[in-house]
């Protein structure tokens, strides 16, 4: 079981809630398989992580326990933070980049595995300040924590704040997300399966982005309510093969109460035949 971690006397790293809850509705459709993605964010004044924006692509390999996605978006969206820092240049405004890795454990609980240590430092090593964080959500049981570590594996804090952005830092995060909507338009949104604007999502929104984690909970609702149908009328079959077999049973419970009477019968016969035969015994003998 994991733990929450100790308070630290540096300034902890602040990860959108609703960037979060954009994760879990997009990825507790899939049930027991596992998924991952990287985290997009800044880092403010005091050196903190700003966790604003993710997105989760492909995976290589999902199962209900590992997950896997192609390294090559690692490039991509560091070149995409690039653009957004070059098309939105200003010294005071803080420059994008790849803070954190975000992953799912359906029902297993907030920690780090084995392989994910492995996973955090690979990915750490790519940042020249290792200012990178893991995240990890439990969809299913709705629980997420975020590490600071590789090295404690079972220490996290919760994910509650709400990052603070200057209207210029916020149209460079703009600037970040239409370009990743421009590769996901290319790719193909089997590609690049959802982005999480955070707390920009109303914005984009209105700019004409689809709601990939909202898209994916109307669709897996639907499959739900489908499912229901379908038990709904097997039941309804079921009902109907079981009526002529209650009037069946019925006819056997009656049998077995005419067999039982028969029985009976046959054994007062029984006893008053034994009687007679006993008399008649006595007159002869």
């Amino acid at each position: 079981m994991g733990r929450k971690a100790k308070k630290l006397a540096d300034k902890l790293p602040s990860v959108s809630r609703n960037l979060v809850e954009q994760a879990i509705d997009f990825t507790s459709p899939r049930g027991r398989l596992e998924m991952g993605g990287l985290l997009i964010g800044h880092l403010d004044s005091d050196g903190a992580i700003q966790v604003v924006t993710g997105f989760f692509p492909k995976q290589l390999e999902a199962t209900a326990g590992y997950c896997e996605f192609s390294g090559s978006w690692v490039a991509m969206a560091a070149a995409a933070c690039l653009y957004a820092n070059q098309a939105c240049s200003n010294p005071i405004i803080p420059e994008l980049r790849i803070v954190g890795w975000i992953h799912t454990h359906p029902n297993l609980g907030l920690f780090l595995s084995s392989i994910d240590v492995a996973t955090y430092k690979s990915l750490k090593l790519m940042t020249p300040d290792s200012k990178f964080i893991a995240v990890v959500i439990d969809p299913l049981r709705d629980e997420q924590g975020i590490f600071l570590d590789e090295n404690s594996p079972n220490e996290y804090f919760s994910t509650s704040a709400v990052p603070e952005m200057s209207q210029q830092l916020r149209q460079k995060y703009h600037c970040f997300l239409d370009r990743m909507q421009e590769i996901k338009i290319s790719k193909g949104s089997d590609e690049l399966c959802a982005i999480l604007p955070g707390d920009l999502r109303i914005e984009r929104l209105l700019m004409g982005d689809t709601d990939d984690s909202r898209t994916a909970s109307r669709a897996a609702i639907q499959k739900m309510k489908g499912a229901i149908w379908t038990l709904e009328e097997e039941i309804k079959t079921l009902k109907q093969k079981i009526k002529p077999l209650e009037g069946l049973n019925r006819e056997i419970i009656s049998m077995k109460k005419d067999s039982m009477i028969i029985q009976q019968h046959l054994l007062d016969l029984k006893s008053k035949t034994s009687q007679r035969n006993s008399l008649l015994q006595k007159l002869f003998s």
